[in-house]
């Protein structure tokens, strides 16, 4: 236990020499903005850049409508076909810029054809979103838990870690709503996280709310 923590710490130190700001500080919340900013290769805060997302009328907490192409980013870059994984990563990015696979996606086709400055600057944005999560908490707790503005951002987490998701349950502390994810790494080590979704919830009771 103490050396996936080991871990977690040392992940995110080794991030904090990479562009972009990581404490959703900045006072520039606007998404579009912010955008720009950080597809221009700018120095940007990538957790206001998602707490912006959050925010945006385009805002969908659980993907429905991402994860199906991304399924398809990836049967295409498994089959060699990056110019189309390279295009369906652009659709995504065009509706969820923080969608940190997607800009991983851009590195990995970028390195294939040989454009260095473009895979430098899609790691820096996807290593960025990764960090502003990873900073925000360290899961242990409720108190501590890690701040995510989607659910797919809880899996980016376990990936991060290695670790396999082995149960999940919605659980409730001092008004506040988590998910809790039981997961395993190599060695078959159960570690619990927690994950605050308040804003997930809450964007979700506003869909079913009846229109006036």
């Amino acid at each position: 236990m103490r050396a996936f923590w080991i871990s977690l710490i040392l992940f995110a130190s080794a991030l904090t020499s990479l562009t972009g700001r990581a404490d959703g500080s900045g006072v520039d919340s606007d998404y579009d903005s912010l955008v720009a900013k950080a597809a221009s290769g700018q120095d940007a805060d990538f957790g206001a850049l998602r707490e912006a997302y959050a925010r945006s009328p385009n805002y969908e907490p659980y993907g429905s409508k991402i994860l199906p192409i991304a399924h398809k980013m990836n049967q295409a870059a498994n089959g060699g076909d990056c110019q189309k994984a390279a295009g369906l990563a652009q659709t995504i990015l065009k509706m969820n810029f923080t969608f940190s696979d997607a800009h991983f996606m851009l590195a990995y086709c970028s390195k294939i054809a040989g454009d260095t400055a473009a895979e430098e600057k899609e790691s820096n944005i996807a290593v960025g979103l990764l960090k502003s999560i990873v900073a925000s908490g360290d899961g242990k707790t409720p108190k501590t838990a890690f701040r995510v503005v989607t659910i797919s951002e809880e899996y980016s987490v376990l990936k991060i870690l290695r670790l396999r998701k082995s149960a999940q349950q919605l659980v409730s502390h001092e008004g506040h709503a988590y998910d809790l994810l039981d997961a395993k790494g190599s060695g078959d080590q159960t570690v619990s996280l927690y994950f605050s979704i308040d804003g997930i919830l809450e964007h979700a009771n506003q869909a079913l709310r009846p229109k006036q």
